[in-house]
């Protein structure tokens, strides 16, 4: 129901006097719920974005499209996913986590880039709408720095980092992985094996994971693809008890760089509550952090600056892929007065003011 104590309602008032908010897991079904006019707004899967657009040509819909304030990742766990331990004790110190006989090394994490074509990707899973990231910043962000480059596809240097790291193509056969004989983490003889799991009901999700279990094969990867309920890959994210895991991940607004900090810095390390769940410390980019908080007057330029080259530590270190932003088209229907999607605010930020007509 309407609140009618909610601050600074842009009428003066909640005009909607409630709604029902339905959990649909699957986009598709969204979509094609909004088309026949069970939803009163909704987001079109990539796939799906000129079916859209389409809607918005012909009148059946209003439709915007909007930068999208959050991206794809892939986190690779850097500790021993089997004794899941935070990154400090209670006195600031590092504590031992062990290391993930795969994904501990930077190198292995380094090889699962240049295995990537991203290209191939962005046109078979995204229809050719989505965004290269290099690190974690989005391009709309005033700490994004262009210059930080890309991981280019090149199977030749995956070829070398696997050599250096000690994974060997032992038989000549592309259909069985590299072996580890001289790992830094792994037992001689370990299969170059990991899971990577994402949640149920992302088409697109589904698509960009299993041409990476195809491209990450051709380099030698075994890759295990799980398509698992949400709760359950949340559960075992946060926990830390899983190799990789592929999700989506939201910025604040305004853009605040310092998002980082939870993800990456030592602090937030916390099996069960924190989210820095690929163990990742560099104590650089913890200073960085730090640093940026507490530059004089809060000098935009200055911290900008700081983060830029926290961003190139990020994408060397590699704890996250970061695969993709997107333009995101929504749409509404026709009937919905009010409606007035904004960048970096979204849909729903004036849904006090919405005006949703009802049939009798």
């Amino acid at each position: 129901m309407a609140d009618t104590a909610y601050p600074d309602a842009i009428d003066g008032y909640v005009i909607p006097e409630g709604y029902v908010y339905r959990n649909i897991t699957d986009e598709t079904l969204i979509l094609e719920q909004f088309i026949a006019g069970d939803l009163t707004f909704a987001q079109a899967p990539s796939a799906r974005n000129d079916d859209l657009r389409a809607m918005g040509t012909e009148g059946t819909a209003q439709v915007s499209e909007l930068p999208a304030a959050s991206i794809q990742f892939i986190g690779l766990n850097q500790a021993d996913p089997t004794n899941p331990q935070p990154g400090l004790d209670e006195e600031g110190n590092a504590i031992d986590q062990g290391h993930h006989p795969i994904l501990g090394d930077v190198r292995v994490r380094q090889a699962l880039m240049y295995a990537m074509d991203w290209e191939a990707l962005n046109k078979a899973a995204l229809n050719g709408e989505g965004v290269q990231l290099a690190s974690h910043a989005l391009p709309t962000s005033w700490a994004y720095d262009e210059t930080v480059p890309f991981y280019e596809y090149d199977p030749e240097k995956t070829a070398a980092l696997l050599e250096e790291a000690g994974w060997v193509d032992d038989d000549n056969d592309p259909a069985t992985p590299r072996v580890a004989q001289g790992a830094l983490y792994a037992e001689d003889g370990t299969p170059l094996a990991f899971k990577l799991e994402t949640n149920t009901g992302n088409d697109a999700s589904e698509t960009i994971e299993t041409l990476l279990q195809e491209q990450w094969g051709a380099a030698g990867f075994q890759v295990d693809f799980q398509q698992i309920d949400f709760n359950t890959l949340l559960d075992a994210f946060v926990g830390q008890t899983y190799d990789a895991v592929m999700l989506f991940w939201g910025f604040s607004f305004p853009d605040n760089p310092d998002d980082a900090s939870g993800n990456f810095s030592a602090s937030n390390d916390i099996p069960g509550s924190g989210f820095n769940v690929t163990s990742y410390n560099n104590p650089r980019v913890t200073e960085i952090l730090q640093e940026a908080n507490e530059v004089a007057g809060c000098d935009q330029t200055v911290r900008a600056d700081l983060y830029k080259e926290m961003f190139r530590l990020l994408r060397d270190d590699a704890p996250w892929i970061w695969l993709d932003t997107s333009v995101i088209v929504f749409g509404a229907q026709t009937g919905v007065q009010n409606w007035d999607p904004l960048p970096g605010l979204g849909v729903s930020w004036n849904e006090d003011a919405w005006v949703v007509p009802v049939s009798d």
